[in-house]
């Protein structure tokens, strides 16, 4: 149990404390990190919460997408949910939850941005073809990046002409050099070791190109990193480091993926301040379905800067995809994507990449 206060609310003569229960479960199947086997968990912890009459007027969490939507499924949540992660398709739409962290759907919709420019100055084609690569190792985030591409009603797969998922090793390293391959480009999520290990020093035929998502890394905005040579072929989408700036006063010890989602929650506790400021301000009651539904089409201070939530409760940011140039090995700006416009930005003219001409090949 932790007390809050908010000094914005001092300064406009607000006198409020917040009392936070934090709910911690010590269960053999919480303990196995296994998303799913929590979900029936997660059900009973809420359940016995309402029962209990300890609900109050937000939950933070969970993050696991097999909970979140089971628990929306299976009771009558009247009241916010405020999420780090949930970032499956399955979470979409759903009137009182907020995702502080990319949902899949905001990717999608960068990637069908992306492959349908054809008027970039270093993309002269549209793309409708790719193919996906999973191997069932992906983090929590990649599982359902990679879920949604591989999905048939997806709005990336009603958009292409070709999808193909490559689920093994073999099979993405015979797209390499397959003479016969139906398009030059593949789409994976993960760090950079995913591709030096699959790739390595086997040949590339000189069309193919990797899109590597990764978007809670900033390992390529680190100061005198060099990209190795089995990346030159590969662009990286993810965020620049002002997203997900660390807190080193609880950072440290931390793993990054877990350091992102922390700081996503404390995120989550500044809006919960902003939100509650308003309505205390304005003489509004915080226990109604309006409330529950107000964290969204907004924007508030967060720990790094203003965070912007789109009309659905989802964050929206400026994503970038990253080339390696050729000339220095290093990590460059390719173009930049605002996810609430849904609009590319090119960033280099005339970028120093592997394909031939400062431009990006056909897919087929």
């Amino acid at each position: 149990r932790r007390f809050f206060s908010f000094p914005s609310f001092l300064e406009t003569g607000i006198n409020v404390t917040v009392n936070a229960t934090f709910i911690y479960s010590d269960s053999v199947i919480y303990k196995s990190n296994d998303c799913r086997s929590s979900t029936c968990e997660g059900l009973d912890l809420l359940r016995e919460i309402s029962k209990n009459k300890r609900m109050g007027c937000v939950l933070m969490g969970p993050s696991c997408t097999y909970s979140t939507f089971q628990m929306y499924l299976d009771t009558d949540l009247t009241y916010p949910m405020i999420s780090a992660g949930s970032f499956g398709l399955s979470c979409d739409y759903k009137e009182t939850l907020t995702r502080l962290m990319s949902p899949a759907r905001k990717l999608l919709y960068f990637l069908v941005n992306f492959w349908k420019a054809n008027h970039l100055p270093f993309k002269d084609f549209s793309w409708n073809t790719a193919y996906v690569f999973k191997n069932g190792t992906e983090t929590e985030d990649c599982f359902w990046y990679l879920n949604a591409l591989e999905a048939g009603v997806s709005y990336f797969s009603q958009e292409l002409s070709f999808k193909e998922i490559l689920r093994g090793n073999d099979q993405f390293q015979d797209i390499l050099t397959n003479q016969n391959r139906k398009s030059n480009v593949i789409v994976m999520c993960g760090s950079p070791d995913i591709i030096g290990n699959l790739k390595g020093d086997r040949a590339v035929a000189e069309d193919i190109v990797i899109i590597l998502v990764d978007l809670f890394n900033n390992h390529y905005f680190t100061e005198n990193v060099t990209a190795p040579d089995y990346m030159k072929n590969v662009l990286v989408l993810t965020l620049p480091p002002g997203n997900f700036t660390s807190i080193s006063s609880f950072s440290r010890g931390l793993s990054q993926a877990k350091n992102n989602f922390a700081l996503a929650y404390l995120n989550g506790i500044l809006l919960f301040g902003h939100v509650l400021k308003t309505y205390l301000e304005n003489g509004e009651a915080i226990t109604t379905p309006k409330f529950a539904q107000a964290f969204r089409n907004l924007t508030f201070e967060g720990h790094a800067g203003p965070v912007t939530l789109d009309d659905c409760g989802d964050i929206d940011n400026t994503m970038v995809l990253l080339y390696t140039s050729v000339e220095t090995n290093k990590y460059r700006v390719l173009l930049s994507y605002d996810t609430h416009k849904n609009k590319t930005t090119p960033v280099a003219n005339n970028p120093m990449f592997i394909w031939m001409n400062h431009k990006l090949p056909n897919d087929l």
